[in-house]
């Protein structure tokens, strides 16, 4: 079991209705329910009462007990702690505070009511039936928006903390029943530029099963890392099975290590090609070929899901989410009431022990002060001396330190609480950084950054312009007090060199009379295979497009031997011509192999790096250059030898050994 991971789920499940949760005071909380508990660490929903039946619901973790003398488990504890509360984004679980009561770290949480994901494949495999695709590329469109958030954090000195989650996973990845999506459990995330590094180079954390091929093999990972879990749990929702589950872990990151990934179509012969290219990119075993950030994965999910919305997606999920939990919804909701009433019947115990103690302190009168007593039959009150003043305390715990403000009050001044936002905020970053003083429109109107003013639902159009390069385009919706976070990235206008001489396209060669209206697909560098919306490569850059729908996005994909696949995209015009360039990355040259000869006496099965590639004598086996270990296993006589080898480009070298020794 993953040492942040709880057993899931005990809510709604037999064990939980058997095992019955009374609720308990914790500190300032009431813990109402246990959702989940484990052999580390336990989760419950909990609440707090406040003045005026003010009341907030959220979520706690705290470690047991016991485990508070583990100084490496309560070191991960913390750096949790300390990670994400600095990530605040509709799709990550906030969290709002960590601390000690008695024997217990814990962290108070963003309360959610919904499934997480592993729940939904399991009651939707229970009924034989498979995620619809179209809620499949919607989840993972708003899981690449929560990633990317964390991957591109930055920290008070403006420095990228470079978080990578290191467990994406369907348990991780939480519904709730209004249809959002939101990630959890930071716990063994890694923030390579931050004081909360404490991860072991080598060691694997996580599971097993979502591991990317690097992950598997304990090499140092990156953000591409999370995109490859990303894309197995894109596989699995769409084909309605596991992809790398094995019977042991062993077996399990050897077919990750080996990038085995069977055609989804075998599962799912329904896929359309762009979403199982997208699965195969998430997929690829080699980093340098997969997305390289998941913003781009998160593009070319929100151009699957067109001509809808995402905000409209999100409905659709809502609706078809409760309608599947509808039974489920009813008796949690029940469960749930009830146990609120007990806690709050709590706290207002709480509330009037407290009362009466302050009460008997602060009605004390001095004899002196008899003649001045009211013996008029009011109601008792808590009095206050008219020369106290109360100093209300904000804290607000951000990075390294915290911001303290001070707001002192008379008492009887009027504590004003700030109305619930009704906009929405922009949040725009514009690259190349050269870029930066680009001219941004939305619905046609300049900007400046941030920008305050979103109408909730209301969808708006960005377009971000600056001369020398091609305009950027983007739509969106936000909601009451959401921040939208968007990166726009310009690309430079191609410019005609000597040796690639710019050529009239046959649109910009006859103007005077004009064609119907098209897409042209440029390649950069050209002569690429063009495939529009995962058809066939039939055709060669540039290539023009004119059998489209007006207002209709499409997409092109490019594919050039020595290149990565590249792709661009663009929305059909009501008339004229438009130009989608896509630029291609050059592929790093390939490196020399190197050979390893095998034998064993009298004979032995062989492993290289945990893979068995045969048995010996083995002549001439391809290898990449570099370290590599050699495992001979000889069952008949029970011996087995393990032997490290480092090889250079094109080097051969002999690999034995005597087993009967």
């Amino acid at each position: 079991m993953d040492p942040q991971e709880p057993s899931k789920p005990v809510e709604g499940s037999s064990a939980s209705r058997k095992l019955r949760f009374e609720p308990e005071p914790f500190g300032k909380y009431f813990l109402i329910d246990r959702i989940a508990v484990g052999g580390m660490a336990e989760v419950f929903r909990a609440r707090t009462f406040g003045h005026g039946g003010f009341e907030k619901e959220l979520v706690i973790k705290r470690i047991l007990p016991h485990l508070t003398v583990n100084e490496d488990f309560v070191g991960m504890f913390v750096d949790e702690a300390k990670l994400t509360v600095l990530l605040q984004h509709p799709n990550i679980v906030q969290v709002y505070d960590f601390g000690k009561i008695r024997d217990h770290y814990y962290l108070a949480m963003e309360g959610i009511y919904g499934k997480d994901l592993k729940i939904l494949m399991r009651s939707l495999a229970q009924q034989q039936k498979r995620l619809p695709m179209q809620f499949a590329a919607y989840v993972a469109h708003e899981m690449t928006r929560g990633l990317y958030y964390a991957h591109t954090k930055k920290d008070e000195n403006g420095k990228e903390l470079e978080i990578v989650h290191r467990d994406v996973s369907p348990s991780n990845i939480l519904m709730t029943y209004d249809g959002h999506i939101k990630l959890v459990d930071f716990g063994i995330a890694k923030a390579s530029k931050s004081q909360f590094e404490n991860t072991e180079e080598g060691v694997l954390k996580g599971k097993f099963e979502y591991m990317s091929p690097e992950q598997a093999q304990g090499k140092a990972v990156d953000q591409r890392s999370d995109v490859f879990a990303c894309g197995i749990c894109l596989w699995e929702m769409i084909a309605g099975a596991r992809l790398f589950k094995e019977e042991t872990p062993l077996k399990t990151l050897e077919r990750i290590r080996n990038g085995d990934v069977p055609d989804i179509k075998q599962h799912n012969p329904g896929v359309p090609r762009p979403l199982e290219h997208i699965v195969q990119r998430a997929l690829n075993p080699r980093p340098w070929n997969r997305y390289q950030d998941a913003e781009e994965m998160r593009h070319e999910l929100e151009e699957y899901i067109k001509p809808a919305t995402v905000s409209e997606m999100q409905l659709e999920f809502q609706d078809w989410f409760q309608d599947l939990y509808s039974q489920d919804r009813e008796a949690e909701q029940a469960r749930l009431e009830q146990a609120r009433k007990a806690a709050a019947a709590l706290a207002s115990m709480e509330e009037n022990l407290e009362l009466d103690l302050m009460d008997d302190e602060v009605d004390t009168i001095d004899d002196e002060d008899e003649d001045d007593v009211d013996l008029a039959p009011e109601p008792r009150k808590k009095r206050i001396p008219g020369l106290v003043w109360i100093a209300l305390v904000l804290v607000l715990v951000c990075g390294a330190g915290a911001l303290v403000k001070f707001v002192i009050l008379a008492p009887d001044d009027p504590v004003e609480i700030p109305a619930e936002p009704t906009t929405g905020t922009l949040m725009l970053t514009i690259a190349p950084a050269e870029a930066s003083d680009a001219v941004v429109t939305l619905n046609g109107d300049k900007i400046t950054l941030p920008y305050d003013q979103l109408e909730p639902d209301k969808p708006y159009t960005l377009v971000v312009t600056k001369e020398g390069y091609l305009p950027y385009e983007d739509q969106f919706k936000v909601e009451a007090g959401e921040k939208v976070r968007l990166r726009a990235t310009l690309q430079l206008e191609e410019v005609a060199t000597p040796e690639e001489p710019e050529t009239a396209t046959e649109e910009e060669a006859t103007p005077a009379e004009p064609g119907p209206p098209a897409i042209v697909f440029r390649s950069s560098p050209p002569g690429a295979k063009v495939s529009i919306e995962g058809g066939p490569q039939g055709r060669t850059s540039p290539f023009r497009f004119d059998s489209g729908t007006p207002g209709r996005s499409y997409k092109a994909t490019y594919t050039l031997d020595g290149y990565k696949d590249g792709s661009s995209s663009a929305r059909y015009p009501q008339e004229g011509t438009v130009v989608s360039r896509g630029t291609l990355e050059k592929l790093p040259d390939k490196v020399e192999p190197a050979y390893l000869t095998i034998n064993a006496t009298p004979w032995a099965e062989v492993y290289v790096d945990g893979r068995k590639v045969g048995t010996t004598p083995i002549g001439s086996l391809e290898v990449e250059p570099g370290d590599h270990v050699v495992k001979l296993v000889c069952p008949p006589l029970e011996a087995e030898r393990t032997i490290p080898v480092t090889l250079a480009p094109g080097e051969k070298k002999p690999v034995s050994a005597d087993l009967e020794e």
